[in-house]
């Protein structure tokens, strides 16, 4: 079973955020890309069992997108209000290091999502030495784009409560969401190694020749994001067996780049190797299917609560 194409921009994800813009409601946002995507349980689902963790309400959005840019990420976890977001989770993999100053300009000047490009990213790609357009773009909920397309949110009523709008709504399982694309059966392990041996080829010379733009700009995002009351956490994505090749010639950078974020008051959990789970759990390489999050919801929801404040696990 392939996985279906993505939908882009996902309107699933604006209307959360749009909800959350003109609603006072506790928010965990994760940002990162298609793995990201596929990491957790349904919106709906984690919300439910975040808020009852931590006695009040938390409103989880998964913000993964596939091949989400640096500056998608930052227009992403900006969109949630500075009082309203308590933890920003980043899914971490070498990806997000391919992007320079160069790289993040570009992005800047066609974004995908109709997000207001932050005056903050704009300094902060100047200070690595890339440059950006002038003007801000269209705030969320003055987009025209999105207001003709949303059927979730109503800008001119008052909003729905936080329990209708975290109402169960997961289909057949609430780990096969709908943000969730991949589906079983998995790859088999030569299809895996060939995904590998073409990321090897394709994107290890990327990540070793921007990784130090990248390292620069994701100590900025943690100057941006990690603040009194909001912590940033930057999550290592598991990964599918298959990728020890890649690992073995760039595992070591990897990790030392997540440490000095770290050093810089990230909080950091790498789990790209520990997380118990199987083959069959990965559709490829590192996309998780419905049997791998069912499996570590626990661990996931005990790393969440350990990080929001004022919520013990």
């Amino acid at each position: 079973a392939r996985p279906a194409p993505d939908a882009a921009p996902d309107t699933r994800l604006l209307a959360a955020l749009a909800w959350t813009d003109v609603t006072p409601v506790d928010t965990v946002i994760l940002v990162g890309g298609s793995s990201a995507r596929e990491f957790p349980a349904s919106d709906s689902h984690l919300s439910r069992v975040l808020s009852a963790r931590c006695g009040r309400p938390i409103h989880f959005i998964n913000g993964g997108t596939s091949s989400q840019t640096f500056a998608e990420s930052w227009a992403i976890a900006e969109a949630v209000r500075d009082d309203r977001r308590r933890l920003v989770v980043v899914g971490m993999n070498y990806s997000r290091f391919e992007e320079g100053a160069a790289e993040v300009s570009r992005d800047l000047r066609a974004p995908l999502l109709p997000l207001r490009q932050p005056a903050t990213l704009k300094r902060a790609v100047a200070d690595v030495g890339g440059s950006s357009p002038t003007g801000a773009g269209p705030g969320l909920t003055q987009s025209s784009w999105l207001l003709h397309r949303l059927d979730e949110v109503t800008f001119h009523n008052a909003p729905r409560s936080f329990s209708a709008f975290v109402a169960p709504s997961d289909g057949a399982s609430p780990w096969q969401g709908p943000d969730n694309v991949y589906r079983a059966p998995a790859l088999d392990a030569a299809r895996k190694a060939d995904i590998v041996r073409r990321m090897q080829a394709e994107q290890l010379p990327l990540y070793a020749a921007r990784r130090g733009e990248a390292l620069a700009l994701w100590l900025a995002f943690l100057r941006r994001f990690d603040r009194p009351g909001s912590e940033v956490l930057l999550l290592a994505l598991p990964e599918s067996a298959s990728m020890a090749p890649l690992n073995a010639r760039a595992g070591s950078a990897f990790a030392a780049d997540l440490a000095v974020l770290e050093r810089h008051g990230g909080r950091v959990a790498d789990w790209r190797t520990s997380h118990g789970l199987a083959e069959a759990d990965f559709y490829d390489q590192q996309h998780l299917l419905e049997s791998g999050r069912r499996k570590i919801e626990p661990r996931f929801v005990e790393l969440l609560t350990s990080a929001l404040p004022a919520c013990s696990p």
